[in-house]
């Protein structure tokens, strides 16, 4: 509220106009967008993120629409059926930025549902004592998931052979990528 709000005053006094400023306020979003976390829309459709000032507003418009979601999900869903629900947002989210690599596989809900679904798979598991008992013998293989994927998502950062040239940009490849962070952060 304080950043929409903050924007929206400074191009009431006219920010925008102010010569240094310009770069701040460049093709904003709709103003009602920010406001209903609706703006990843409307940039996914221009391939940018509009004013630099709201720039950074699209995650937390796909944050919103999720958990706007999924409480209705979870609520309609026996437990067993919302696992295969959520799993299926993990693989489905990879296979979507591959097929549509652009700036909206970085902004839009399906394309980021792997990091979001396996958060809230991790919560259902941390809920079940049952389920974190048969999980302890498996500690040393999470371990190694963790280091596998560490060492991945550095070599891609840093574009280590066999990593030379990839990024973790918008390319066809990135959907691995974000997918790979999606894990790195998930074990650990």
């Amino acid at each position: 509220a304080i950043l929409l709000g903050g924007f929206a005053l400074a191009i009431a006094f006219g920010a925008s106009n102010v010569p240094g400023l310009w770069w701040l306020f460049y093709t904003p979003m709709p103003l009602w967008s920010y406001a209903t976390f609706t703006q990843n829309f409307f940039m996914a459709v221009a391939g940018g993120t509009g004013a630099n000032w709201m720039g950074v507003s699209w995650s937390l418009a796909v944050e919103e629409q999720f958990y706007l979601v999924l409480p209705l999900v979870v609520y309609l869903l026996p437990k067993r059926q919302l696992v295969w629900v959520l799993a299926a947002g993990v693989v489905v989210a990879p296979v979507l930025r591959a097929l549509y690599p652009g700036y909206g596989a970085l902004v839009l809900l399906p394309c980021k549902l792997d990091a979001l679904c396996l958060g809230a798979l991790i919560a259902l598991l941390v809920r079940e004592p049952l389920l974190l008992a048969r999980l302890a013998p498996h500690v040393p293989k999470l371990r190694f998931l963790l280091a596998l994927s560490a060492i991945a998502v550095l070599a891609m950062t840093f574009r280590l052979s066999p990593f030379e040239g990839v990024e973790l940009q918008m390319t066809s490849f990135s959907a691995i990528t974000l997918l790979l962070l999606a894990v790195l952060f998930g074990t650990l």
